[in-house]
């Protein structure tokens, strides 16, 4: 059986590459995401409490101070739906709540969550700032979210087919094969040291076995999500076939198939003929 290689696309390749002590990748990823330069100070693992299961599977990556007084939290988001985005927002609110704790004033940080995500977004870049409903206008402008459509970005790169234009290479480089990596390091040489970092891990098979293992376990929580939705949206077609709404609407509505609305349909029926 042919041996799967890990690209940066996996959570732990990712961290394993980026946690070191050469800042100048991670300086220009975040860099080309933001459009301005930006200088790394300090960067460390996630010291946010765990706190679920579903938590653990999908931590914070990387959390970086620039010198501009930016606390920055770099996200890997296999998959990106409502839960991830209200489980993004928690990790957004711990965070501030970690600064606050260490005596720092939040007034003093701008706060930034990206979030990189490996499924199709819609949009190459959505960027939001809490607003005020009220009055009108941004509510803060130090806090951010950016979720960064990698899918779009490599998209991008192929169509233009330029060679030797530069532009995004890191970005593209995070959600490239290996063979796509193979070919970008002949145009840059920190895609080329990347590369070789992880032919090295990849030959690690006490790394490899983690990387395994913690697969297996975020895909048996994934499905453990989905199935969640599925009996809420069991539930939701349910209370709408007993107020009478047809099942061209509620499947229209849930996004269950025709089949399991008739047969909830007639499970209702028989339990009204029982009663």
């Amino acid at each position: 059986m042919r041996k799967k290689f890990y690209t940066l696309n996996n959570d732990r390749m990712f961290k394993t590459i980026m946690l070191n002590d050469n800042n100048e990748l991670l300086e220009k990823i975040i860099s080309d995401i933001l459009e301005e330069k930006i200088t790394i100070k300090i960067v460390k693992p996630t010291e946010l409490p765990i706190l679920n299961m579903g938590m653990k599977l999908n931590v914070l990556d990387v959390v970086v101070e620039t010198e501009n007084h930016e606390t920055i939290n770099v996200e890997v988001n296999p998959c990106f739906d409502e839960i991830i985005k209200k489980r993004n927002i928690i990790y957004l609110a711990t965070l501030c709540s970690q600064i606050a704790k260490k005596g720092k004033l939040l007034e003093d940080n701008k706060i930034i969550q990206i979030n990189l995500n490996y499924n199709d977004i819609g949009h190459l870049k959505e960027d939001y700032m809490l607003i005020d409903r009220i009055n009108g206008g941004v509510y803060s402008e130090d806090i951010r979210i950016i979720n960064v459509n990698l899918v779009e970005y490599k998209r991008m790169w192929y169509d233009k087919n330029i060679q030797g234009d530069l532009e995004h290479i890191y970005l593209v480089m995070l959600s490239a094969s290996k063979e796509e990596i193979e070919k970008l390091s002949k145009q840059d040489k920190l895609v080329r040291e990347v590369e070789e970092k992880m032919f090295v891990i990849n030959d690690d098979d006490s790394i490899t076995r983690l990387v395994s293992y913690e697969e297996e376990a975020k895909m048996i929580q994934e499905a453990r999500e989905r199935y969640a939705r599925h009996d809420n949206s069991l539930e939701i077609a349910k209370n709408m076939l007993k107020k009478g709404m047809t099942i061209k609407d509620i499947e229209e509505i849930t996004g269950l198939k025709e089949e399991e609305i008739q047969k909830l349909e007639s499970s209702i029926n028989v339990q009204k003929n029982k009663d």
